[in-house]
């Protein structure tokens, strides 16, 4: 015999699947930053920032750096104040993703940062939200 689910149970699920459905639609990327991610003419570093932002969970930071050209790629974070928050080294040349989880960072606007051989190339805006519970 199958097992009856009450009417409680079926829109406890219910809500789930749409907050699930929410956060699936927030973490796909927007038409204009896939496009600006495809646009690498292959000779100068860029930064293409973070999606989704704001993010809660995690965000992935796009960036390209030519190939074989630079001894040193880095990825720094800071706060507002200009405090250190993360800083990722020994980074790979190429086009390039890197995930950030939302536990590495407190709520709240960060500067980030690609360092090619200790040269602030580009710095986009991120913000941390909440995560919801």
């Amino acid at each position: 015999m199958g097992q009856r689910r009450s009417d409680k149970n079926i829109r406890n699920e219910i809500k789930q699947l749409q907050e699930e459905l929410k956060l699936l639609k927030n973490l796909m990327p927007e038409k204009s930053y896939l496009e600006s991610a495809e646009e690498v003419d292959g000779t100068q570093p860029k930064l293409y920032g973070n999606h989704p932002n704001p993010f809660s969970r995690f965000t992935t930071v796009k960036y390209f750096v030519p190939d074989g050209s630079h001894k040193r790629v880095s990825l720094f974070i800071v706060d507002e104040k200009g405090n250190q928050k993360m800083f990722l080294d020994g980074l790979k040349d190429g086009k390039q993703k890197l995930i950030i989880k939302d536990h590495a960072l407190d709520p709240g606007v960060y500067l980030c940062s690609l360092v090619v051989d200790g040269n602030i190339i580009e710095t986009c805006k991120m913000r941390v939200e909440q995560a919801p519970h």
